[in-house]
């Protein structure tokens, strides 16, 4: 997964993850609180907590990987517009301005003015031999997606190992000993 994912996106990914789960879980409870004072809540109302959090958690990893798929596709639009841009040019010196006007606002502060117009003349080179490619999501994309969901979903899970404590008398071989769980569950 280290080959799909770049460290800081596999950072943020389960910063924003575990904030989203304890924001939701902060709010559940003074929400519950802000009513009846009780000093407990429910089996119920903790695994209503429980699914809503990871719920949110699952759909902010969707929303966000969605829109870094759709950015990607306007990325690759764009890159589209300059080929069909610099291969309808009339001439060079019009090919190399529409580079240049394209990528000059990253260049400008880094390399001389010299430098840059053989740049621009290399890749003016390389793209006069190029051919479009289809615009679009692909399979690598995808899977992108899921793999941030899947980090999203793993970096919330030991905020819930708690629950299934718990449940000693459904699910006994998770406890460490009979004693250290509550013998009511879910």
């Amino acid at each position: 997964m280290e080959s799909l994912i770049d460290p800081i996106d596999w950072l943020s990914e389960t910063t924003f993850s575990i904030l989203i789960f304890l924001t939701f879980t902060l709010a559940y409870w003074l929400i519950g609180f802000s009513g009846d004072a009780k000093e407990y809540i429910t089996p119920a109302e903790e695994n209503e907590l429980l699914i809503g959090a990871l719920g949110a958690v699952v759909a902010w990893g969707l929303i966000d990987r969605i829109m870094y798929a759709l950015f990607s596709v306007f990325e690759q639009g764009d890159r589209r517009r300059l080929l069909d841009d610099v291969q309808a040019a009339r001439s060079n010196e019009e090919a190399l301005e529409i580079i240049a006007d394209d990528i000059d606002y990253l260049l400008e502060p880094l390399i001389g003015e010299e430098d840059r117009k053989a740049l621009y003349g290399n890749i003016l080179t390389q793209l006069q031999k190029s051919q479009p490619r289809k615009i679009g999501l692909k399979r690598e994309d995808f899977t992108v997606v899921l793999g941030h969901v899947l980090v999203a979903i793993l970096a919330v899970i030991p905020s819930t190992i708690y629950r299934f404590w718990s449940c000693a008398t459904t699910l006994p071989w998770l406890c460490v000993s009979r004693s250290s769980c509550r013998s009511s569950c879910c």
